[in-house]
């Protein structure tokens, strides 16, 4: 293999658009590799002329459920005639992330592999960079560095028939965007997306099985959670609880017998760090805006109803009003043996909550400031 070359975008004058049209124009080029997370629209415009060069030579496995591929930017490669493979771990939390581009001939081949996503600003706007490879495939190193990429990509369909699939025209791809596993770019989002609660989306997908990453020492790294008064991101969501992984009780679909589902998740102390009570801490700080009404004057029960919205498995289900329940009794015995005094009932979005195939992931509750005294919220499962 030569010595590799760089490629530095936005602080230099190269543009990874131009080496990708070199590379797709080279002469003798017989098939294009690629592995992107992230596909828009622009993107593939920015190249398509020399992409359609290689039309049915040209295998493109994309990232989908990540809130930036969109439909639209799937149908541009499919109508520039590339093979194109969508990629879906199911989980936020084992982000499908590449962005290699390999295109090989008969004695060649050469590879852009950096942080260049397929949208317009990863190959013209943005600051990236990327290493430029050639190899020499009359020599048997270079020849098999090569053939393993190929092998790995080529075996993912197969190791992963449910999260690795072809998307084999645009209906197919009009079905993932229904599903809400692709963007609309047509479509302006905003913090917490508005609108009615919309159709049941169930897709049943289980996180994609990958091998598990350990520190040295084989203990794998504590959770990076959430702590009180953490500075909000850049969408104006705050982060003011994570569960520890949900249990069939959490999600109302008890297996034991006798047991019955109760409508209802406790709020308990969850996997947060800090120094948070959690038999106040919601009463008094998360909620604390709500209308919160007690049974009748002097009652130990408090309720009182939010508007959330929910995300399950980077899937948008709309805007819900959910009821909650506070136990001010501390003279009980569950508030004496620490259990939740505070409820949250799942209402009319149990049927997307009660699910075998959310077992064992984590829910986060966001507070969206963007609204007046925190008056709306975010329920996220990954």
């Amino acid at each position: 293999m030569e010595t590799p070359s760089i490629v530095l975008q936005g602080i230099t004058e190269a543009e990874h658009a131009d080496h990708l049209r070199e590379l797709l124009g080279m002469a003798g080029v017989e098939r294009l590799l690629a592995g992107i997370a992230y596909v828009k629209e622009s993107g593939v415009r920015t190249i398509a002329g020399s992409l359609a060069g290689m039309a049915h030579r040209a295998e493109v496995f994309v990232g989908i459920r990540n809130e930036i591929t969109s439909y639209q930017g799937l149908v541009a490669l499919l109508r520039c005639g590339s093979r194109v493979w969508a990629v879906d771990t199911a989980t936020k939390h084992r982000v499908y992330h590449p962005k290699l581009y390999l295109t090989w001939a008969a004695r060649e081949a050469h590879a852009l592999i950096g942080s260049a996503n397929l949208t317009a600003g990863g190959l013209r706007g943005n600051i990236e960079a990327s290493a430029r490879l050639r190899f020499n495939l009359r020599r048997k190193e270079d020849r098999a560095v090569v053939e393993s990429i190929g092998a790995v990509f080529g075996a993912l369909s197969l190791k992963h028939p449910q999260h690795v699939f072809r998307v084999s025209d645009e209906s197919a791809a009009a079905r993932l965007l229904e599903e809400g596993r692709l963007v609309d770019e047509t479509v302006a989002t905003t913090t917490i997306p508005a609108g009615l609660p919309v159709k049941d989306r169930k897709d049943g997908l289980r996180p994609m099985s990958l091998p598990r990453i350990t520190p040295q020492g084989g203990k794998a790294d504590a959770p990076v959670l959430p702590t009180v008064g953490m500075a909000p991101g850049g969408a104006g969501l705050l982060p003011v609880w994570r569960s520890k992984p949900l249990t069939e009780r959490d999600l109302n679909i008890p297996k034991s017998g006798g047991t019955h589902p109760t409508g209802s998740m406790g709020l308990k102390a969850g996997a947060w760090q800090g120094p948070v009570d959690h038999r106040h801490y919601f009463r008094e700080q998360v909620f604390a805006a709500a209308d919160w009404e007690e049974d009748e004057p002097g009652a130990r029960w408090e309720r009182a109803s939010i508007l959330a919205g929910l995300k399950v498995k980077g899937i948008w289900h709309g805007i819900f009003s959910f009821k909650l329940s506070h136990n001010r009794d501390t003279n009980s015995p569950t508030y004496k043996q620490n259990n939740f005094m505070t409820q949250l009932h799942w209402g009319t979005a149990r049927p997307l909550i009660a699910r075998d195939d959310l077992l064992g992931r984590e829910l986060t509750l966001y507070r969206d400031l963007t609204w007046p005294d925190g008056a709306r919220y975010l329920i996220e499962i990954d």
